[in-house]
């Protein structure tokens, strides 16, 4: 039976080193280390701040002139045929050319003068008048018979390539405006990106500082409960001594009853707090975290002068208004380019076969071109000006959402110095109360033993050092949470 109890025993403190491993002690700088990344948020912003890098380096591009390389290949059902019957082509005759300018004299085709004949058309006998067929033309001495199907071109296989280069030369500033504006794109995302670190940082931080204070009121509420335990002892033998009534006894087991729910809410408190601290730190939500963290008091900020300034040059959210007022400013920049010409240079080198410089053989011909081309806007009904008064309204309204958002980022810091100024006035007050309601409990515990106040005096003490307590660990919290919204407000990092 002995040896049972020790094999008892054994596996009871095995059981606890076991769940002391199990349990993450982590400080609050591994906590923000944690969240930081392993929060999906982060990471989407991240990937939309790489899209926007893509984006702006690919704007960059089209200063630069573009290489293409095309091929075709065309297989022809039937050829193309430029006559629609067979022709007859009249011959010149050399009695036609003109022996002192050497060039042909049509005249000299109807001139039935001339020697020696033939002239060129055929002339009625005895007449000056010439034969004409059904279509009043004139009938000559000789053709040139042009059959229809000698006239086809064109073969079954038709094979084209082509390198091609192409430079804008002059766009109004449409390239570098579309280029600018994906340089504010990429800022913003940035800076959305940023922001998005602060306010996991925020978020984490007051996971961390509730369930810190939550840990500290577990401890509170254990004390509170061994204090009403030990004075239950007492106050239950005073009662049977006869120095007490029934009243009081039942009063301070009231009192324990009370202390024992309130250490059940504050473990369970405890327990909500640290899974909702795991999943922002993507730990299992049943792990069993402590955190650590001294809960220091220090004047960072004794003075709201220049720190409105420190705001407006650093928060993310005004750098992100200016982007959008930039961005506003180049959409006006690119509706104004629409007004002037595009001037593109462009050069090729072909292949092609059959080869058009040697009669469509059957081989492979090859060329250059180069080329200006441009492009004048003439009338369209004022559509351009309608865009440019739409994007002159958008670039407006841009610059007041920055006047606005300047106004509430100074309204912001003044709040939130004030509310940091409150917290540390209250880290101070409540200090100073606590420690005279622990003074108090002490002389109360000292005063009871002695039999010269009652037990409704010790449970008054009892509660107002809890109470006291309570406050102080929350102000300290409280006072902690506020530097970080307040460096947050400020541009820094929380």
């Amino acid at each position: 039976m002995k040896g049972k109890s020790k094999l008892i025993l054994l596996v009871f403190f095995l059981l606890i080193k076991l769940n002391a491993y199990s349990q993450r002690v982590l400080t609050l700088e591994e906590t923000v280390s944690l969240a930081i990344e392993h929060n999906l948020g982060i990471k989407i912003s991240k990937e939309y701040s790489g899209a926007a890098t893509a984006i702006r380096k690919a704007s960059y591009t089209k200063f630069f002139p573009s290489i293409d390389i095309t091929a075709n290949y065309t297989r022809l059902n039937k050829q193309f045929n430029f006559l629609q019957d067979d022709m007859l082509l009249p011959v010149i005759p050399i009695s036609a050319i003109d022996p002192i300018t050497g060039e042909v004299d049509p005249n000299r085709l109807f001139d039935p003068e001339i020697t020696p004949p033939p002239t060129g058309v055929v002339f009625k006998p005895n007449s000056n008048e010439y034969y004409t067929d059904m279509y009043g033309n004139p009938v000559f001495y000789r053709y040139m018979w042009l059959p229809q199907n000698m006239a086809n071109i064109g073969k079954k296989n038709t094979y084209i390539a082509n390198v091609g280069l192409i430079q804008p030369i002059f766009t109004g500033g449409k390239i570098k405006a579309q280029y600018n504006i994906a340089k504010y794109f990429e800022s913003i995302a940035d800076n959305e990106s940023k922001l998005k670190v602060a306010e996991t940082i925020i978020e984490t931080k007051e996971l961390f500082y509730t369930l810190l204070s939550l840990q500290e009121k577990v401890q509170l509420a254990e004390k509170y409960k061994e204090m009403l335990e030990k004075l239950s002892v007492d106050v239950e033998n005073y009662f049977e001594e006869g120095f007490i009534l029934h009243n009081d006894l039942l009063r301070v087991r009231v009192k324990l009853n009370e202390a024992a729910l309130l250490l059940l809410k504050a473990n369970n408190g405890v327990s909500l707090a640290s899974a909702a601290l795991n999943r922002n730190l993507g730990l299992p939500l049943g792990e069993k975290i402590i955190v650590s963290h001294d809960l220091i008091v220090s004047d960072m900020f004794s003075s709201i002068d220049n720190l409105v300034e420190e705001a407006l040059q650093n928060r993310s959210e005004l750098a992100m208004a200016n982007d959008f007022v930039g961005i506003s400013q180049s959409s006006e920049k690119m509706a104004k380019a629409r007004y002037y010409p595009d001037v593109i240079f462009s050069a090729n080198y072909f292949f092609a076969n059959p080869n058009p410089y040697r009669g469509f053989a059957d081989e492979f011909g090859h060329d250059y071109a180069l080329g200006i081309t441009m492009k004048i806007p003439v009338y369209d009904w004022n559509e351009k000006g309608h865009v440019l008064q739409a994007v002159r309204h958008g670039k407006n309204a841009m610059e007041l959402k920055r006047q606005d958002a300047a106004k509430l980022i100074e309204l912001e810091v003044t709040k939130l110095f004030f509310e940091m100024s409150e917290a540390a006035a209250s880290v101070y007050l409540t200090e100073s109360s606590y420690n005279k309601a622990l003074e108090n409990l002490q002389f109360a515990e000292s005063k009871f033993e002695e039999g010269t106040v009652t037990s409704s005096t010790l449970l008054e003490a009892q509660t107002l050092y809890k109470q006291a307590f309570t406050d102080y660990i929350e102000a300290k919290a409280n006072y902690q949470l506020s530097i970080a919204k307040m460096n947050k407000a400020l541009g820094r990092m929380p």
